[in-house]
């Protein structure tokens, strides 16, 4: 079963003092995407998790974990 590493999103906006709002809006996504991604909520669209990898720095496979 796959996991979204929804951690590494929060550390990164506590690492640049970011709310959900200032993540979106950097990573060009809605709220309620962002919100999907944090509840492991696979049902998104590819395009959300690129532009969050991309933001982050990391690949794909450094974003999902097989649990």
């Amino acid at each position: 079963m796959r996991r979204i590493r929804s951690e590494l999103i929060l550390s990164y906006m506590q690492e640049n003092k970011l709310n959900k709002g200032e993540f979106c809006k950097l990573c060009d996504i809605s709220m309620i995407s962002l919100n999907k991604l944090l509840h492991n909520d696979f049902k998104i669209n590819t395009e959300v998790v690129l532009k969050v990898i991309k933001v982050l720095g990391i690949t794909m496979d450094d974003f999902l974990e097989l649990e």
